[in-house]
């Protein structure tokens, strides 16, 4: 991969001081156009066993540089923002709790760097909590190319003037495609200004957890007035009949999410319109009970990507059987109430390619659903999430070869045999990711190389048990291309420099993220 194609900023090195300066040197590269701006504790480590940029090649990659993501306190001032990436599209923030340090960054922003704001396309606020309306409204006037924004957490200062706040996103930034986080900014009154973002394509008007505010399906009617918006995102009370015609009404919406927030569900005579939508291809339900009647309605519909929170799983094999080859992906909770149901009817749906299951159990054995999970003919990509109690080793054991899976996710209670049973059953396996598996050491990693001959990407993340010693038999591989190490106390700094030395001269990404 080429040093021009993509670059990737990493936290400062074990060495450096705790200052406001950031260390432009550990500037890396990596596989997209952005870079990432952190400053961690002293413990921080990021290492890469190639191409390690350094001063001397320092223009070249800032003259690439289209998108930053930063945490403020690796920024001293809004200056270094323009004099080191003079050709940012794309600016957002990460992990930020001082609504005074983003607010006196963004007001710098504002008043020095007008020219910045103008080229900016995509602005990400999500993570700056507290922001002021004043500093909002006045980054608005300043961003008159903006496409897509994301706005941050709801500010008290915010709270009373919600439909101003709305009307001056309307009035400087028209052109925007996207504009998420927008659910606790929106009332009824101010749903009638959104027709005005005519180009938009994505909206997320889903409130948060604890919003007083909540929007009628009536006041959704002047959503019908967006022609161009191909993704709906709103909260679990809107899930109801009106809202779904209104859904399919939309020509291009292509996909439809609610967001767990009542405990509202929406029954198969609710879904019926969306029997009208000739685009919609991903829905997400709530709470809603998943029966035949359910998938009955999705049947006649285009959706290929399901998404089921919460809820109950009710729908037999035969119910299943009519989605076989339209659903392609497939997410969802499992529970010792669902267990049985859901591993009979799951060998049914013979066109899944995607299946994410978060396995909810306390007494229910589920052998026959890892046999039902690995008897899907044309699945590539598995995440599993067990929790309460683990996957056991019976479990596990004399599962079916699975030679189409190629992205395997597991988290949580998983150890080192069942990890190597599964892994056993995946031979064409190219990327795995192992989050809090804090029974999974490095004994279980050392193996994984061998079981998994045409392995070429591997994510750690929280694992309490993984050491240095299975990070560098998992960057061993014979094919591994990239090791991604982040949150794992037991990888040490001088570890870390030791792992550097011995890949030297291989082809090989190894990022080490050490968080506190």
């Amino acid at each position: 991969m080429s040093l021009a194609s993509s670059v990737l900023g990493a936290c400062g090195s074990s060495t450096s001081k705790a200052s406001s300066d950031f260390n432009w040197g550990s500037i890396m590269a990596h596989d997209v156009g952005t870079v990432v701006l952190r400053h961690l504790a002293s413990t921080a480590e990021s290492t890469r066993t190639t191409r390690l940029i350094s001063k001397d090649c320092r223009q070249l990659v800032d003259s690439r540089v289209h998108g930053l993501k930063a945490n403020l306190s690796a920024l001293s001032s809004s200056q270094q923002l323009t004099s080191r990436f003079p050709r940012l599209r794309r600016l957002s923030f990460e992990r930020l709790s001082s609504s005074s340090s983003a607010s006196q960054l963004l007001t710098q922003l504002v008043q020095q760097q007008p020219k910045l704001l103008v080229r900016l396309q995509e602005l990400d606020l999500s993570s700056c909590f507290g922001l002021e309306a004043d500093v909002l409204v006045q980054l608005l006037r300043g961003c008159s190319g903006l496409r897509s924004l994301a706005l941050p957490p709801l500010a008290s200062s915010v709270q009373s003037n919600r439909h101003d706040f709305v009307e001056a996103i309307t009035t400087h930034a028209g052109q925007l495609t996207q504009l998420l986080g927008a659910g606790d900014y929106i009332c009824p009154a101010s749903v009638q200004l959104l027709p005005q973002l005519s180009q938009l394509q994505s909206l997320d008007i889903a409130p948060g957890p604890h919003s007083s505010l909540l929007l009628t399906p009536a006041a959704l009617q002047p959503l019908k007035q967006l022609h161009h918006l191909q993704r709906l995102q709103l909260g679990n009370h809107l899930a109801r009949y009106d809202t779904f015609l209104l859904a399919g009404q939309l020509p291009q919406l292509s996909s439809l999410v609610f967001e767990y927030a009542d405990d509202s569900s929406a029954s198969h005579a609710d879904l019926a319109p969306l029997m009208a939508s000739s685009s919609l291809q991903e829905l997400q339900l709530c709470n809603v009970i998943c029966s035949d009647e359910v998938l009955g309605v999705l049947a006649r519909t285009r959706v290929s990507k399901l998404t089921l929170r919460a809820g109950r799983f009710s729908a037999s094999r035969k119910g299943a059987a009519a989605l076989a080859q339209q659903l392609l992906a497939l997410q969802m909770r499992v529970n010792d109430a669902d267990m049985q149901a859901f591993a009979a009817a799951l060998p049914a749906l013979t066109g899944l390619r995607s299946l994410s299951l978060s396995v909810h159990r306390a007494s229910e054995t589920c052998t026959e659903l890892m046999q039902a999970i690995f008897s899907l003919p044309q699945l590539q990509s598995l995440a599993l999430s067990s929790h309460y109690n683990g996957l056991k080793e019976a479990e596990a054991s004399n599962l079916p070869l699975l030679p189409s899976l190629q992205r395997l996710s597991l988290s949580n209670h998983f150890n080192d045999t069942t990890l190597q049973l599964l892994l056993r059953a995946a031979p064409s396996l190219r990327s795995l990711k192992l989050s809090s598996c804090s029974a999974v050491s490095d004994t279980g990693l050392t193996a994984v190389p061998q079981l998994c001959s045409k392995l070429r990407e591997v994510h750690l993340e929280l694992m309490r048990g993984a050491g240095a010693a299975g990070v560098a038999a998992l960057a061993a591989g014979r094919c591994v291309a990239r090791v991604v190490v982040e949150g794992c106390r037991n990888v040490n700094s001088q570890e870390c420099r030791s792992l550097q030395q011995q890949l030297a001269g291989q082809k090989l990404d190894l990022e080490i993220v050490k968080l506190n």
